[in-house]
């Protein structure tokens, strides 16, 4: 994926093909890079906690994201 990014940029998902769902930091923006296949096949769960709020949290499954 990372190969992906460096070559196409933001739009490298476009170019990715079957079920997937991701994360990645960019360190040399400062920036988070997340996406999923377009069909939704893998689940993506994205959450927030009031305690700790610049924290973003991801998980496949909304169970993980329960706990915090």
């Amino acid at each position: 994926m990372a190969a992906g990014l460096m070559q196409h940029g933001i739009d490298a998902p476009k170019y990715l093909d079957g079920m997937f769902s991701f994360v990645l930091y960019d360190k040399t923006q400062d920036r988070i890079i997340a996406a999923r296949d377009p069909i939704g096949v893998t689940s993506f769960y994205m959450g927030y906690n009031s305690k700790y709020p610049s924290a973003v949290y991801f998980a496949s499954e909304l169970k993980c994201l329960h706990p915090i």
